[in-house]
C-alpha cells in the first residue's frame, strides 16, 4: 500500500473528476441524442401530415377528374365531337322530330357550309313543313327542347292553298332555319 494518503486523496479526487466529466459527457450525447431524435420524429410526423394531405389532395382531384368526365360525356350529347356524327345524329332526330309532331316533311336540306364559331362548327339547315298550327309549334318545340344544342335562326309560317283549307284542322306551311353545332 502507498503510505501516502495525500496522494491517495488527489489521485481519488482526480479520478472522481475524470468519472464525473466522463458521465456528463454521456449525459449530453444522450440528451442531445434524445434531441436530434425528437427532430428527426418531428420531422417524420410532419412528413407523415403532408403525406396525408397529399392523399386527399389527390383523391379531391380524382372526384374532379371523374365530374368531369361525367361532363364531359353529357357535353358531348349536347354537342358533339366531330362532323360525322352529327349528321348522322341530325337526320335521326330530325326524324324523330317530325313523328313526334305530326307534321309532314316537304324538305330539309343544308342552309350553307359548316362555319366556325370559336371552338364549334355551326351547321345551318332549312326545313320546309305543313301541319296544323299546333304540330308545327310542337314541331319547333321539339327542336328546342331536344337534349342536342339546336337554334332556331327563324321561321315563317304561311296558310296552304285554298283547295287544301278544306281539311281539318286548316293546315299551314312552315320554313324554319336553324342550326345545330359540332366541335371542330
Amino acid at each position: 500500500m502507498i503510505k501516502n494518503t495525500g496522494t491517495q486523496k488527489r489521485a481519488l479526487a482526480a479520478l472522481n473528476i475524470i468519472l464525473i466529466l466522463l458521465l456528463a459527457y454521456i449525459v449530453f450525447e444522450i440528451y442531445t441524442g434524445n434531441r436530434k431524435f425528437g427532430e428527426e420524429v418531428a420531422a417524420a410526423r410532419a412528413r407523415q401530415a403532408d403525406m396525408a394531405r397529399l392523399e386527399e389532395d389527390v383523391a379531391l382531384k380524382n372526384r374532379q377528374i371523374e365530374d368531369l368526365e361525367e361532363f364531359n360525356l353529357h357535353a358531348t350529347a349536347i354537342i358533339p365531337a366531330d362532323k360525322e356524327s352529327t349528321a348522322s345524329d341530325f337526320l335521326a332526330l330530325y326524324g324523330e322530330f317530325v313523328t313526334r309532331s305530326g307534321v309532314k316533311s316537304s324538305g330539309l336540306q343544308s342552309a350553307g357550309a359548316p362555319e366556325g364559331e370559336g371552338e364549334l362548327l355551326r351547321f345551318r339547315n332549312r326545313a320546309e313543313v305543313t301541319g296544323s298550327f299546333e304540330s308545327i309549334v310542337k314541331f319547333l318545340n321539339a327542336i328546342e327542347s331536344s337534349g342536342r344544342l339546336f337554334k332556331i335562326d327563324g321561321f315563317a309560317i304561311k296558310s296552304v292553298k285554298p283547295e287544301a283549307r278544306r281539311k281539318l284542322p286548316p293546315q299551314r306551311h312552315c320554313v324554319v332555319t336553324f342550326s345545330t353545332y359540332a366541335f371542330k
